[in-house]
């Protein structure tokens, strides 16, 4: 959310592509736009860096994530999260098996 509202207050974009990927490790969400920006206004983004980039760092950095900020070619922020594991074993269920047959019930009128 930070990341998209960082974009409609300073990019000056009119478009934004928004992907979340699920790679072997770890999972990616990334928020790209097409802003323009002079190379002043890049410096001073990173020099000035504002609550929004520091705290979404703070943030993914406790969970054991980084952020990574692009500004070339527009903007892109990208959020990267360790992924869980995925299970390979089916999970054994321990609560009794669904009938094969729902009982029919009459209807009240």
């Amino acid at each position: 959310r930070e990341a998209i509202t960082n974009l409609a207050r300073h990019s000056r974009a009119d478009r934004c592509r928004i992907t979340l990927v699920r790679e072997p490790k770890e999972i990616v969400l990334s928020v790209h736009d097409n802003g323009v920006q002079t190379e002043s206004q890049r410096q001073s983004a990173f020099e000035n860096a504002g609550h929004g980039l520091i705290g979404m760092r703070e943030r993914l950095e406790e969970l054991g994530g980084r952020l990574i900020v692009d500004p070339s070619d527009g903007w892109r922020i990208a959020a990267h999260l360790p992924a869980p594991r995925l299970q390979t074993e089916p999970r054994t269920s321990r609560s009794q098996p669904m009938p094969s047959r729902i009982p029919s019930r009459p209807v009240p009128s």
